[in-house]
């Protein structure tokens, strides 16, 4: 490689270095919490202790489950459900008719029925609560909206860019040098060998990371523009009709979603009447089991007062592959071993970052002298 060449990839690599290397510290260290979210939540945030259930138990009756949380809150009512941690909790959505921004989640054992918590009144404040809610919207738009989600994909871009500029311009410079070998020359150069040796070594996860990350940030305002499209074509006929007074329960209405979507589990129900959905229908969102298809959603409506069903088409096949990127952008479909590992690369790119950013004042500094 030319002599010239080698400088315009150097120039590149620094560049592109540092315009995202403090942004893309803010995402590794807010990417440590966001990979082990649901832990914190569950362990640390206050939250009472899910009880065990003996095997076999459940799932909880729909019906007894609305029932009991209308009753505990007569003055608002039920938006929609949601079942979290892979079905073993649900989260009742509440709000007054007159304010439905003004939400509370009502929090059950999905096994037994049990009540365990009111978010809205049981410790919301907790600091780990807090620190998590600020952690994933630093993480994902800097609490800028729509705009920090580009902005952050347009630093992991250049992010991308330095990582293949840093690859091209591996081998020129370490080629009289073995695999691995750190030089305690000067500390400047123990930093540079470190850089390098970390930097060559995690190439693959971080661009895999970077790049899934980068598709992330348009798949959250792609599926929400399917989403409100798809459900709102379904509905379309019934959107000026009279909400449903007869209805057949929540229980019916998830047992008739399952029964024409076999292989599927539910997510989320939304009442007839809320706001995305139809006053005739319940909407029910189904995902599959696997640690593939419980990535993808689809809606089901069922007719409120007869129970009949109409499925919905898929997400078209761009959202899908857009979907399948979000597990791999965390490592959370492959249990706590993959996190863990996917918390010691987090780490080491911390260190490539740092250690990046010392080589460059290391160097200004040295010129400045």
């Amino acid at each position: 490689m030319k002599a010239s060449t080698v400088r315009a990839w150097k120039a590149v690599h620094t560049w592109s270095s540092v315009i995202c290397t403090a942004f893309l510290l803010m995402l590794c260290v807010t990417g440590a919490v966001m990979i082990w979210i649901h832990e914190i939540d569950a362990h640390f945030a206050g939250h009472p202790p899910i009880p065990e259930a003996p095997v076999g138990t459940g799932p909880a009756n729909l019906d007894e489950v609305f029932d009991d949380a209308q009753n505990r809150v007569p003055d608002e009512r039920i938006t929609y459900v949601d079942w979290a941690f892979d079905g073993v909790l649900l989260g009742v959505n509440m709000s007054p008719p007159d304010n439905p921004r003004q939400r509370r989640q009502l929090v059950y054992d999905a096994r037994t029925g049990e009540f365990l918590e009111d978010t809205r009144t049981d410790n919301p404040n907790h600091p780990v609560r807090v620190f998590l809610r600020i952690a994933n919207r630093l993480h994902i738009q800097m609490f800028a909206g729509l705009a920090g989600e580009f902005f952050l994909a347009g630093m992991t871009v250049l992010f991308v860019v330095a990582t293949v500029s840093g690859l091209v311009l591996y081998a020129p410079f370490m080629r009289k040098l073995e695999f691995g070998e750190i030089r305690n020359r000067s500390s400047r150069v123990r930093w540079l060998d470190l850089h390098n040796l970390l930097g060559v070594a995690t190439a693959g996860w971080v661009l895999v990371v970077a790049i899934t990350g980068i598709m992330n940030a348009f798949t959250v305002p792609l599926y929400a523009a399917w989403r409100q499209s798809a459900v709102p074509e379904l509905v379309a006929p019934y959107t000026d009709q009279p909400l449903a007074d007869v209805r057949v329960g929540p229980q019916a209405a998830t047992d008739a979603a399952h029964e024409s979507n076999p292989g599927s589990r539910m997510i989320r129900i939304v009442e007839p009447g809320f706001r995305d959905g139809s006053p005739r229908h319940y909407v029910v969102w189904t995902q599959g089991f696997t640690p593939v298809t419980k990535k993808l959603f689809r809606p089901v409506l069922v007719e409120a007062e007869t129970g009949e069903v109409v499925v919905a088409d898929p997400p078209p096949w761009y959202l899908a592959a857009l979907q399948l990127s979000r597990p791999l952008h965390f490592g959370d479909y492959a249990g706590w071993p993959l996190k863990l590992l996917w918390t010691i690369l987090d780490l080491i790119a911390i260190a490539i970052l740092w250690s990046g950013l010392q080589l460059f004042v290391k160097r200004r500094l040295g010129r400045a002298t």
